[in-house]
C-alpha cells in the first residue's frame, strides 16, 4: 500500500496533522498536569500512580528530545532551523503564563 504525503504527515492516533493545533493540545495537556501538580490537586489518589507517571513523562521527554534531534538533523530540513524553533521552544505562546 502506497501512502500520501498527507498520510506521512498525520498522526495516525488522531489522524490530525502536526500541526499547531495539534502541538498546543500536547502542551496544554502537559500543562494542566504540571498545574495540577503545583496545586496538589493530585491527592489524594491520582488515576495512574506517580510512579507511573514520572515513567511516562520521563519516556515523552526522552522520545521528544530525540525527535528534536532528529528533525534538526533531516536533510529536507537543512537550513530551515529557524522555523524548528532551535531557539527557545518554537513559536508557540503560552496561553497560561
Amino acid at each position: 500500500m502506497t501512502m500520501t504525503i498527507q498520510q506521512f504527515h498525520t498522526n495516525q492516533l488522531t489522524g490530525t496533522a502536526y500541526d499547531a493545533v495539534w502541538f498546543e493540545a500536547l502542551f496544554n495537556a502537559l500543562d494542566h498536569l504540571h498545574d495540577d501538580v503545583c496545586a496538589d490537586r493530585l491527592a489524594p489518589l491520582p488515576a495512574t500512580p506517580v510512579d507511573e507517571m514520572v515513567g511516562w513523562l520521563e519516556d515523552i521527554v526522552y522520545t521528544a528530545k530525540e525527535t528534536i534531534l532528529e528533525l534538526r538533523a533531516a536533510p529536507g530540513l537543512v537550513g530551515k532551523a529557524e522555523k524548528l524553533g532551535q531557539s527557545s521552544g518554537g513559536d508557540h505562546v503560552s496561553h497560561n503564563g
